[in-house]
Formats: structure tokens, sequence, C-alpha cells
């Protein structure tokens, strides 16, 4: 790890006071001199650092440029985190890594996105200014018996999250939409690569993109009485480094947790129910109907009475609602 590295990771620790060049040489065991090389190669970099004579540098509270340190800070272990300025798709790079046999816990995070995918194969559309990244979960460490349980999980975890940084809370538009006050913040795509002989998935892949103070004229015009950013919902700053970890530390590490606990928070969390809603099926939309959701079974799937009166589950993997 470079000085540089070794310095902004110290900053990241210590943002809450200012340290002396003398300090953080002696803890660092470097010379003032590399020191004050280091933040000055920060600097260049973008990152904010205050200087205060006879006080010392701090990293500025306005900084907020995604790094392994900056995530870090926030953590009690140490995942292994890549991070890129721009990725076409990062659930793409991950799976390519998932298939060269990087771990579970493998996290990949770019600044923007772009080719981003949903679910169907839809665009993702993911300007700067928001958080896209994408998990690796192994079945050595996670139980796969239920992908679908994998999916509830990961939308409950990242809802749990979100509702830390803003007011109102979010909640969970079937199937894993993160939405705020009828406005989408998030997306989550759960990919899978199975062994060919046995049939059996050897990974998941969980992306997650969301809107933090991503500027909305980088949205196509229709989407933009849709979507919703973070910092609408919020008199503060959101820290992207802090809600990565606190995404991360509610995924790994750990096993996912009884049945029971996984459905309990994902209903929790979820929208619409009692609602009138209008039922897609697939990327063409081949089949449409209006209904009323009326709950979710121990599988994910949701009820819902059609006009006829008629009680359907509808599964996740074909089905996609959206609100009258």
């Amino acid at each position: 790890m470079s000085s540089k590295d070794i310095v902004l990771g110290f900053l990241e620790q210590n943002k809450d006071r200012y340290i002396s060049g003398q300090d953080m040489a002696d803890t660092l065991g470097y010379s003032r001199n590399a020191v004050w090389k280091a933040i000055t190669d920060l600097r260049s970099k973008g990152y904010e650092i205050d200087a205060v004579k006879n006080r010392g540098y701090r990293l500025s509270p306005k900084s907020d440029i995604l790094s392994v340190q900056g995530i870090s800070s926030f953590l009690d272990f140490e995942p292994q985190i890549h991070i890129y300025d721009s990725l076409a798709s990062t659930n793409r790079t991950a799976l390519e890594m998932a298939i060269d046999g990087a771990g579970h816990g493998t996290v990949v995070i770019a600044g923007e996105q772009t080719m981003g995918r949903g679910r169907f194969g839809r665009d993702f559309i993911s300007p700067p200014g928001g958080l896209y990244m994408s998990l690796i979960l192994r079945p050595d460490e996670i139980s796969f018996e239920q992908p679908e349980l994998v999916t509830a999980f990961i939308g409950g975890a990242v809802c749990d999250a979100v509702s830390l940084f803003t007011a109102p809370a979010p909640g969970i538009k079937w199937v894993n939409d993160i939405y705020i006050e009828d406005k989408k913040v998030c997306g989550i795509l759960t990919e899978s690569g199975a062994e060919y002989e046995t049939g059996q998935i050897s990974y998941i892949v969980a992306g997650i993109g969301i809107n933090i103070d991503t500027d909305m004229a980088l949205f196509p015009e229709e989407y933009r009485e849709h979507i919703g950013r973070l910092s609408d919902f919020t008199d503060e700053k959101i820290s992207r480094n802090n809600l990565c970890a606190e995404i991360i530390k509610r995924i790994l590490p750990g096993t996912l947790p009884s049945k029971k606990e996984v459905i309990d928070l994902y209903r929790s969390k979820l929208l619409y129910i009692g609602k009138e809603i209008r039922v897609t099926k697939g990327r063409d939309k081949s089949e449409c109907f209006e209904a009323r959701a009326t709950d979710i079974d121990d599988e994910c799937h949701l009820i819902v009475r059609g006009s006829d009166g008629m009680m359907q589950k509808l599964s996740y993997r074909e089905h996609s609602i959206v609100i009258k």
C-alpha cells in the first residue's frame, strides 16, 4: 500500500479532529516531508484536506470521494473492495471476477455506470453522484437453497441501511426497488451462476444502485417524474463511504438469517400492500392486468386479488408491478 493510501486511511479514521504533521509522521513511521507529499498528492486527487496552523490536518467533512480507506473506517472487518471511477456495469465486472474465482464478500464499486442493467434487461441509468456496487456471495458462506430468500435478504438489508440516512423511512416495492414517498431511490439486481453438470448455484452477485445527490438533469426526461434522490429526504450530507459500509456490514460477514427473520424484515418494509396495482409479465409485458396486492408468502411470491376476485401468486422471476 502506498504512503498516500496509508495517510488517507489515517485521516479517515481520525476525521473528527486535527492532527499535526509531526504526530502523523511519528504514528505512521514516516518523515514529515513524506506526510506532506502524501497530503499534496491526495489534494491533487480531489480530496479536501483542511489545514490549520498549530493544529494540523483534517479530512474535510465535505470530502466524499469513494475509497477503500473511507469505507473501511466504518467497518471492523476488511472485505476485498475494488473501486473504479466508471464501469459499464458493476454486476458485469463482479460476474467476471466470480467466474475467475473471486471469493465471498468481494465488493465492486463504481462512481458511475455506462451500461447499467435492471430486471428483464432494462437499462438502469447510473450517472455520477450515486453509489453503484455489487457483492459476490458464495454458498459456503451463505445458503443458496432458496435463492428468493437471498433476494429478499439483500432488499431488506439495503432498505435498513438507507433508513439510517433519510426521513421519512424508505420502503420496498416488490420485488427489490427501494422507494421514498413514491420516488424510486434504489434498484437491486441479483444474478447467479451455476455449475453446468450439477446445476447447483456457485455464486450470486447482488447489484445495488442508489441515487444519492445525482443531478436530475442527467436522467432522461421521462424518468424524472418517478426518480428520487436520498439528498431530497434529508438535511444532512450523506457520505457515500458511510452508506456503502452500512450496506456491507448488513450483508457481510456472517450467514443468512433464518427464513422467518428474512421474511419478517422484508414484509415490514414492503410497500403497497392493500393497494391497487398493475401487473406486467416479462420485459415485453405480454401479460398485463390490474389487481390488489394483499401479502407475500414465505417464498416471497406476491399474493394479489384480481378484478374477478381470484387470488394469484406472482413470481419475481416473471412479474413486475406498477402502482395505479
